[in-house]
């Protein structure tokens, strides 16, 4: 018994999607993260803020 090789096959795949939202998604994920850092930096520094201020004026073991 002799073995018979098939011919190779070639096939030519395109796949693509339509998204025409995903540009107002972006936007609106940058605007959101943008958003949260500002609002986790003010919510650091402010509060820093006013313990260095309290250290500086009423600290007990500042020397007069």
């Amino acid at each position: 018994m002799g073995s018979r090789a098939a011919p190779p096959h070639n096939a030519h795949i395109d796949v693509g999607i339509s998204a025409p939202s995903l540009a107002w998604i972006s936007v609106t994920l940058f605007v959101v993260a943008v958003f949260f850092i500002v609002a986790g930096i003010l919510l650091i520094a402010i509060p820093m803020g006013r313990v260095a201020r309290e250290r500086t004026v009423g600290s007990p073991t500042a020397i007069c």
